[in-house]
């Protein structure tokens, strides 16, 4: 099968911004549950999150960034699709928001524009699942890791293969990468396995937690992964229906499957 190219996911991708069809909670201006769950285990911890600096991968329209703002961190959040950071600069403009936020136009597949260990926290809301093959995803991975400092958390969501309807998607509508499926339009995306996502985080990340976490029902689901990384005193953990992941480097990592 012939593979989807770079330049195809982003056109695919401009034209689901500006017309959504299979993903239409993304169109939304509520944040994803794995971001409110994210915060929830940041108070369990009583961690402060005021003044905090983000930055978030892939963010689309704005949704998580703008909440995550909202909550009081100060957000930088970018997508390599013109279209979406367009919109997120609508809707900040149009609601009258505050300068806690900042949206740009960059390629997450490349070198990001940011100074190393320059965020307190990360957001990967189902980007790498989006990033049509293995060399970009572990790019980001890299670059996350790079610009987050010591100690600071990242929130990744991912697509589990675990689910009855991720396999009938795969099953219909294979892609060139195992596990990965195209969409009505032939975007790319990526399940994983749990043991895929440890492999790939454990070059920089200890697991710490894992859990599983429902969502539309009884239609899909996420996995998620608390790591740590390697060398470090683990976190307290919480019970919470999430992974939490810590960089090998004393950068914890909340990883969920979806």
């Amino acid at each position: 099968m012939q593979p989807v190219s770079h330049e195809d996911q982003r056109r695919l991708w401009d034209a689901e911004h500006a017309s959504p069809q299979s993903l239409l909670p993304m169109d939304a201006r509520s944040p994803s549950g794995t971001v409110t769950r994210f915060m929830e285990w940041f108070r369990a911890h009583r961690m402060p999150v005021e003044l905090l600096k983000g930055v978030e991968m892939g963010c689309g329209k704005g949704r998580n960034a703008l909440w995550l703002a909202a909550q009081g961190m100060q957000m930088t959040a970018f997508d390599f699709s013109k279209v979406s950071i367009t919109e997120a600069k609508r809707r900040v403009a149009e609601d009258n928001l505050t300068e806690q936020y900042r949206f740009l136009v960059v390629d997450a597949t490349e070198r990001w524009p940011f100074e190393t260990a320059s965020f307190d926290v990360g957001i990967d809301c189902f980007a790498s699942t989006d990033i049509e093959n293995s060399n970009g995803r572990a790019k980001a991975r890299d670059e996350f890791s790079r610009v987050i400092k010591p100690n600071g958390p990242l929130c990744v969501s991912a697509m589990a293969d675990s689910s009855p309807y991720h396999r009938s998607l795969v099953a219909a509508r294979p892609a060139h990468e195992t596990g990965a499926l195209l969409r009505e339009r032939g975007r790319f995306e990526k399940t994983f396995s749990r043991e895929e996502l440890l492999s790939f985080y454990q070059t920089q990340f200890t697991l710490e937690e894992r859990a599983r976490v429902p969502q539309f029902r009884i239609i899909s689901c996420r996995d998620s992964l608390l790591l740590r990384q390697s060398g470090t005193q683990p976190l307290t953990t919480v019970p919470h229906p999430m992974i939490h992941a810590h960089q090998s480097r004393v950068r914890p990592i909340f990883v969920s499957a979806h």
